[in-house]
């Protein structure tokens, strides 16, 4: 670790910082694995030592849009999911670190047209994710600090993707796990300066093909944020931080038994609003809301809306 001294630096870091995010905005891809505390930030977590998460995510959809238009659901169906995620990170020294993610997934889909539309529900254990985070740059200054990390995945076919519901085998959206091998890949940077940070994430997952001859299309993200931290007592006191940021998601059309899917892929602008509260060094406690303000779907689609991150972390 670098520490350096002198006014100039973070203007120099700021720039470099600058032209890092004009590189890694433009082409990238979704988180391939929902849940665990800043797994893809370019900070380090820590210097060494173990971390467990439990992360709770709910999403909504409701309705249908076609390109940027809201069109009519004859069922008028709603789908609910919820992931309850176990994380658990070791960081094995000061700039390399390990992250299993291990979900458990609910998701609910009905409809208010009448009894003939039954409601469709599945229940069980996700597709597991593995992650590995090397920090690649770390500076230090006087208040101050700049990182840049590589981040490498693999999401695993741990999930039942054969379930029945109401007697039938429920379509590939329903289903626990998508049954396929995800790799993904994705760099990222953040620069601080005395109470302010900022993020910068691009990140790109692979998706083969999974149970039912299901493709899913390859997922790109580009996110930036910022976070102000409002509260911060002397060590080991309590520190709090809000966050405000933008997320770009674009998925690829995907295919059926190698036909494409034309009622698939999408293109997102959300925007999101988050704090994290550390109530002492070795607690984390994190809340982020989020909601796409522009979004276009290939073909027809049920329209996403809410979604709502909450999460807490142990140290030791």
């Amino acid at each position: 670790m670098k520490i350096i001294a002198g006014n100039l630096y973070p203007i120099k870091w700021a720039l470099r910082f600058i032209a890092l995010l004009s590189l890694s905005l433009p082409g990238t891809l979704t988180l391939a694995q929902e849940g665990g505390i800043e797994v893809f930030s370019a900070e380090p977590l820590f210097q060494k030592g173990w971390r467990l998460s439990v992360s709770q995510i709910y999403q909504n959809k409701e309705g249908q849009r076609s390109g940027t238009r809201h069109v009519t659901d004859a069922q008028h169906r709603t789908f609910d999911s919820h992931r309850t995620v176990l994380g658990v990170d070791y960081a094995f020294y000061h700039n390399y670190s390990v992250t299993l993610l291990v979900p458990w997934v609910t998701k609910v889909e009905e409809s208010n047209k009448g009894s003939t539309q039954p409601t469709l529900h599945s229940s069980g254990l996700g597709d597991v994710a593995g992650l590995f985070k090397y920090a690649l740059i770390q500076e230090h200054w006087e208040s101050s600090a700049y990182h840049f990390a590589i981040i490498g995945g693999l999401e695993f076919p741990t999930a039942q993707t054969n379930l029945r519901d109401h007697g039938i085998r429920l379509p590939t959206r329903m289903q626990p796990g998508s049954g396929s091998w995800d790799p993904l890949i994705a760099v990222a940077t953040n620069l601080e300066l005395d109470l302010w940070r900022f993020d910068a994430l691009a990140l790109v997952k692979h998706n083969t093909e999974g149970a039912q001859q299901v493709t899913e299309g390859d997922f790109y993200l580009a996110s930036l944020s910022g976070t102000w931290r409002f509260l911060h007592a002397k060590y080991p006191g309590p520190t709090g931080n809000l966050k405000l940021g933008f997320q770009w998601r674009h998925q690829e059309r995907g295919s059926i038994d190698g036909v494409t899917d034309w009622n698939s892929g999408r293109d997102e602008i959300i925007g999101l609003i988050g704090t994290t509260w550390h109530p002492s060094p070795d607690t984390d406690i994190t809340f982020t809301l989020d909601y796409p303000f522009y979004r276009y779907h290939k073909g027809v689609q049920l329209d996403r809306r809410l979604r709502i991150f909450l999460a807490l972390g142990i140290r030791f």
